[in-house]
């Protein structure tokens, strides 16, 4: 710490490392029992709640269909939820780290491991990768989401430039699954088509050796900062919060705990932004179309 005196050699100010300031912020936030993120968290609560009853209207749990999921339920908005434990912290977001460094193949649940919706729990391979993030692809999922009514020739042509069949998609997948993609968040179309959708991409793997964790941290990275953005958007006054409780100093501590803050967020920063250029050109770096 560095203190700064008047003219007399008082001392009327002290400078502190933004380091040790968010550590004595959070310790005062322990101390006094309190979550600077909890108007956040309560906001985000009442978001999901809303879903899972208009989730609830479109899928009955009696008849929710088992061809294209897998599982026995639905999760509604699943990267928000992710968001809240994020937000919670102390054992969610542990659980959440737990979970992409050791990934359970046996539990397909949200909260048994959140590889059911940042990557399936089965053994991966570049097509299986390149095509989760082609799904986070703006381009690609603009498309997508357009494709309702009438397949256009521009969205034609997006589709063919991604190796995707749509025609055969919509003929074949689910209607429950259609019903998500046009009506319901992206992460839960991502969520629902993960286990049957690489079947509708024309890829040939070109990158031999995958490595799981990266691969996780890097799309983990990249759909929390979008739900991040997204709810600045809807509600602008969090951005307050967050400038000063850093979302990346919550995660940078939490995967890496090892590191000095700056060197952890340095590398949350890194992940992130490899997504970002995966995402947008260098998923032909796993594969190529057909």
């Amino acid at each position: 710490m560095q203190y700064i005196t008047d003219e007399h050699k008082n001392i009327t100010h002290v400078l502190v490392p933004i380091d040790k300031w968010n550590m004595l912020q959070e310790k005062l936030g322990e101390l006094e029992f309190h979550n600077p993120y909890q108007s956040v968290i309560d906001y985000l609560g009442d978001m999901v709640k809303k879903a899972e009853k208009d989730y609830g209207d479109i899928f009955p749990p009696q008849k929710l269909s088992q061809k294209y999921t897998g599982t026995a339920h639905h999760v509604n908005l699943p990267i928000y939820r992710l968001l809240i434990d994020i937000l919670k912290g102390d054992e969610h977001i542990a659980k959440i780290v737990e979970d992409i460094k050791n990934p359970k193949v046996s539990n397909l649940g949200l909260h048994g491991s959140i590889t059911s919706f940042v990557l399936p729990s089965h053994k991966i391979d570049a097509k299986t990768i390149a095509v989760f993030y082609i799904l986070r692809n703006k381009e690609f999922y603009g498309a997508l989401c357009n494709s309702k009514d009438t397949i256009w020739p521009g969205d034609q042509k997006i589709f063919q430039q991604y190796g995707f069949d749509i025609e055969k998609f919509k003929s074949e997948v689910d209607p429950g699954l259609l019903t998500v993609l046009y009506t319901q968040h992206k992460s839960e179309f991502i969520r629902e088509s993960s286990p049957i959708i690489a079947k509708y991409f024309s890829l040939t793997p070109i990158k031999e050796r995958i490595r799981r964790e990266p691969e996780l941290l890097r799309l983990f990275f990249f759909d929390i900062f979008e739900a991040h953005d997204e709810l600045i958007g809807k509600e602008p006054l969090f951005g307050e919060i967050f400038r000063k409780y850093p979302l990346v100093d919550k995660l940078a501590k939490e995967f890496y705990p090892s590191n000095t803050l700056s060197g952890a967020t340095s590398r949350v920063y890194k992940a992130a932004k490899e997504a970002r250029t995966i995402i947008n050109t260098d998923w032909q770096k796993y594969v190529s179309v057909n």
